[in-house]
């Protein structure tokens, strides 16, 4: 289920994470080593706040002040535990160029009439796992990825393996275990595997988590190639 935050939400978030990084001397931690690990039990206690609630910034603008403000980024590391972290120029958010949104439009004419499904919502509201479902069924992604095989191997949440990764900004190997990973979908070929976030709407950025996370997970998985996709659409039109 997505968390959708308001104004107040991100109040409560910007005043429950100041008085955390006070508590903790968070920003003496970011000077040296530029790291420091916490737990879900230690932000409940000190915040008051839901753990899953503080943690999750998926883009920049969902960042706590005293984030946006001393560079500090986030990744779960296990379940119930993170790392903050130095990451001063926001590594670990993959930035929208211009030039990304102003690559000619291909046009795509589906191979199926679309229409003859009565559950095919047509000009109404796509949910994601809608708007993945008829760019298969269209022959969309068969026709994106070049590949004639497709099949749909992974959906939903799952606890990951043991992976690890270099922060952006410090020198630290980060491993991680038995955190949750979701996946829109994941399709197989022959030799690939095709991992996809989907959105609704144009987006700035997005935390690499998203597919970051999955990525490590099932290249440890499989020896096929993994591909990684981050999937936009607007009003049933599939970018």
């Amino acid at each position: 289920m997505s968390i959708i935050y308001g104004r107040e939400d991100m109040t409560k978030n910007n005043v429950a994470w100041e008085k955390f990084i006070n508590e903790k001397k968070v920003l003496e931690k970011m000077y040296s080593p530029g790291f420091q690990y916490i737990s879900a039990q230690e932000l409940n206690e000190i915040t008051g706040r839901e753990p899953r609630l503080l943690a999750k910034q998926d883009s920049l603008s969902d960042r706590p002040q005293g984030f946006k403000e001393n560079n500090i980024g986030i990744f779960p590391v296990k379940n119930g535990h993170y790392i903050l972290f130095r990451d001063k120029d926001s590594k670990s958010y993959y930035k929208f160029s211009d030039s990304d949104y102003s690559l000619p439009i291909e046009t795509y004419q589906s191979k199926v009439d679309l229409l003859k499904y009565d559950s095919y919502p047509g000009s109404q509201y796509l949910s994601e796992s809608q708007a993945i479902d008829f760019a298969y069924l269209s022959s969309l992604l068969r026709h994106f990825t070049n590949e004639k095989n497709l099949s749909l191997a992974i959906r939903g949440r799952l606890f990951s393996g043991k992976f690890d990764f270099l922060l952006p900004d410090v020198n630290h190997k980060v491993e991680v275990s038995s955190v949750q990973i979701e996946v829109d979908a994941g399709y197989e070929s022959d030799n690939c595997i095709y991992l996809i976030e989907a959105k609704i709407g144009k987006r700035d950025d997005f935390h690499i988590r998203q597919l970051y996370y999955p990525y490590l997970e099932w290249s440890h998985k499989s020896k096929k190639k993994i591909v990684p996709i981050f999937f936009i659409y607007s009003n049933s039109r599939y970018y």
